[in-house]
């Protein structure tokens, strides 16, 4: 299956199961982190409010933006970088997440508590890195 049939496919409804079963452990093995960092905050710009999830847009991490906290989980899924406590803990010893944050400093709590709200964002988001990759 062709990256681009993957990213088709990731707009489909209930497709997640089959989008993880055939995409790479982590897309930094076929693109540069920096790449995927503009990725990242290219599909949290095209990712809206309309299609996240009720009160979403109402409910901003306490320690960063929500669209700086979109790009952060989105980039480190991308990147292979799931649980909460490491992607927290990441931020001060990466120069890209330093980048993305800006100098805010996410807790393991808050990206947690970011991940349950706005669960359907972050899939699209990460279908529109999918997408834009596969075109690179």
């Amino acid at each position: 299956m062709s990256i681009e049939t993957l990213a088709n496919s990731a707009a489909r409804p209930h497709s997640d199961a089959l989008i993880c079963n055939q995409l790479p452990k982590t897309f930094d093995t076929w693109l540069e982190r920096h790449r995927i960092a503009t990725l990242a905050f290219q599909a949290v710009a095209d990712v809206s409010c309309v299609d996240a999830e009720p009160d979403s847009c109402r409910m901003p991490s306490p320690s960063m933006p929500s669209e700086k906290m979109m790009v952060l989980i989105t980039y480190c899924y991308a990147t292979g970088v799931f649980d909460s406590a490491e992607i927290a803990a990441s931020v001060p010893r990466d120069a890209i997440l330093r980048d993305i944050c800006a100098g805010l400093r996410p807790t393991a709590d808050s990206v947690r508590q970011f991940r349950f709200a706005h669960s359907r964002g972050i899939i699209r988001a990460l279908s529109q890195v999918l997408r834009k990759a596969s075109a690179w």
